[in-house]
């Protein structure tokens, strides 16, 4: 059961995108004002696997990573990974979850929104514990996300289904 699983193979996002996403997923987890091992675990296998699909050309056009491009075979550092944690960490102390929320859902489009809300979710689901501050922060993100409730139950059993698949 990987979060990083729920990205879809075939997504491509902008630089702008993913850096959303990945706050988007940092906040998910910051939700109950405590992070686990096993969600940090999840955030360092999103970050990895989302940067795979590192999309921003010159121009600003997405784009998908190929097998060849040096991006797709980096690790993301265990000092990366703390650093973008450390930093979104900080970040959010200063502000309003929800006007965060939406600023970074402007920066989404339809399609990168989807990826965001199931990669939330997904990592959300990683220590296998809920609390009323998740489930607060999953209806403030569908808002933000301008998700209908059919689409993020939609998404959510997608994440569902690939992440607790049974093993062959």
């Amino acid at each position: 059961m990987l979060a990083a699983d729920v990205i879809p193979s075939d997504a491509t996002m902008t630089h702008a995108e993913i850096e959303a996403a990945l706050e988007i997923a940092y906040l998910a987890i910051a939700a109950d004002h405590r992070l686990t091992d096993d969600e940090i675990q999840a955030f360092h296998q999103v970050m990895e696997r989302i940067r795979q699909i590192e999309t921003t050309s010159v121009e600003g056009t997405p784009y998908r990573a190929s097998e060849g491009d040096v991006r797709s075979e980096e690790r993301v550092s265990e000092r990366t990974l703390n650093e973008t944690l450390d930093a979104f960490a900080q970040s959010s102390e200063r502000v309003d979850v929800d006007a965060r929320l939406r600023a970074l859902a402007a920066k989404l489009s339809a399609p990168a929104r989807q990826v965001a809300y199931k990669i939330a979710h997904a990592i959300a689901l990683a220590d296998l514990e809920s609390s009323d501050e998740e489930f607060e922060f999953d209806l403030q993100l569908i808002d933000a996300l301008e998700l209908s409730n059919a689409a993020a139950a939609a998404l959510v059993d997608e994440v569902t289904a690939t992440m607790f698949a049974p093993e062959r």
